[in-house]
């Protein structure tokens, strides 16, 4: 009898902590299943175009291959059927463009250079009817440089402005319209080392949304709300010369869309 009552109470408490362990592993699966309806409604294209050189002289020919890919999973996906690719000026202008079809998640083509091109660094960019859709930010950019032997380089002399690179990363990969996310910064001069300034986000009239500082070796974060119908920039103010601000872009707001933040809940 008493072995009976003993077996009766280890059911129960087995079902006791099976409880909690099964309800976690519904909350994840339901997760894990709003995620991919978000991923199949926001399907992202991603280009990835292989030039056979970066240097080339005018009179020569840029061959390239175009590869399309899912943009969360990099699988070939056979959905848009033509890519778009345009060679950029130092003006932002397309000098060169072309249509390429797409196969079986591929395609190739080339650009032939001529001689009414003059000599400087220019931006290969490829992109698809679809990512069209989305910020340029996704669109695939790759510097290419045409020198053209009979007309003058034109360089520019280099600029003793200070160089600083300054990124911002939200902390669930994007920043999204009414959502509070947590931003992380980094600012380094041209060897590397972290700078010490003091920052602002500013809005289309220039109003300040945000300041913001490093806390050490020119790392830091902040917290920010952004509204997807405002453009953002960011300006910095090093500490080492009062008075010379320096503008930045800002991340893209898209107007839908999900944000992650990590907290530590532990003692």
């Amino acid at each position: 009898m008493y072995k009976t009552n003993y077996f009766i109470i280890g059911i129960m408490l087995v079902l006791a902590w099976s409880g909690p362990a099964i309800g976690q592993q519904d909350s994840l699966t339901a997760l894990v299943k709003k995620f991919d309806i978000y991923r199949t409604h926001a399907l992202q294209e991603k280009l990835f175009v292989h030039t056979d050189r970066s240097l080339y002289l005018t009179g020569e020919t840029l061959w390239f291959k175009v590869y399309l890919v899912d943009g969360s999973f990099h699988r070939p996906l056979d959905l848009s059927k033509v890519a778009y690719l345009e060679i950029l000026d130092k003006d932002n202008k397309a000098v060169l463009q072309a249509k390429v079809e797409i196969d079986n998640a591929g395609g190739n083509g080339a650009f032939f250079l001529p001689a009414s091109l003059s000599s400087g660094h220019y931006l290969l960019r490829a992109y698809t009817q679809w990512m069209r859709n989305f910020s340029p930010d996704f669109y695939f950019q790759q510097p290419v440089t045409i020198i053209n032997p009979f007309t003058k380089l034109g360089l520019k002399p280099r600029d003793e402005k200070p160089g600083y690179d300054v990124q911002f990363f939200p902390e669930g990969g994007n920043l999204v319209n009414g959502l509070g996310s947590k931003v992380a910064f980094r600012a380094v001069d041209k060897t590397g080392k972290g700078i010490d300034f003091k920052g602002a986000v500013l809005d289309e009239k220039n109003d300040t949304i945000v300041r913001f500082q490093p806390l050490r070796f020119g790392i830091g974060n902040f917290s920010f709300t952004p509204l997807s119908n405002l453009r953002y920039k960011a300006v910095i103010e090093d500490s080492n010369s009062k008075g010379n601000f320096i503008s930045y872009p800002f991340p893209v707001v898209y107007p839908w869309g999900y944000v992650i933040h990590v907290s530590d809940t532990s003692a």
